[in-house]
């Protein structure tokens, strides 16, 4: 009964792509192992790309802050952005796309799309790491 409808939903078009992915199931799970294989590699390299970052940032900020005492994060991240963006490439290959449907090559514009990089999150990330800035110049 399961098997009439769907064949009733899919209709005379993608009939034959559902009878041939019920004859070869093993081909069918290999390309869907596969496609998920990519999806965590890209998962594990977003977080590996994160916990880098995190680790730049308070470096960084550590160093940023004993130079300018009043520095605030949106100085920090003017200072980071370009060592960011051309060390990111050297810590991964791909992160998955923002609908996480297929990989896309690392850039800072797709890894912003996965983790906010950020004045807002390097202010957020020292914030919960026991640093506070001086918040109250604009942005330069």
């Amino acid at each position: 009964m399961v098997d009439a409808f769907i064949r009733a939903s899919l209709g005379p078009t993608f009939t034959p792509l559902y009878d041939f992915m019920l004859n070869h199931m093993g081909l069918v799970s290999l390309v869907l192992f596969f496609i998920l294989a990519i999806y965590f590699a890209g998962v594990l390299q977003v977080r590996s790309i994160e916990s880098k970052t995190m680790t730049m940032v308070l470096d960084a900020s550590k160093k940023a802050i004993a130079n300018k005492p009043h520095i605030t994060s949106h100085g920090i991240y003017k200072q980071l952005f370009p060592q960011w963006e051309a060390k990111i490439k050297k810590w991964a290959w791909f992160v998955p796309h923002r609908l996480d449907l297929w990989p896309v090559p690392v850039s800072a514009a797709n890894v912003q799309k996965k983790f906010n990089f950020s004045p807002e999150w390097i202010s957020a990330l020292l914030e919960q790491n026991g640093i506070h800035l001086d918040e109250h110049d604009e942005p330069h």
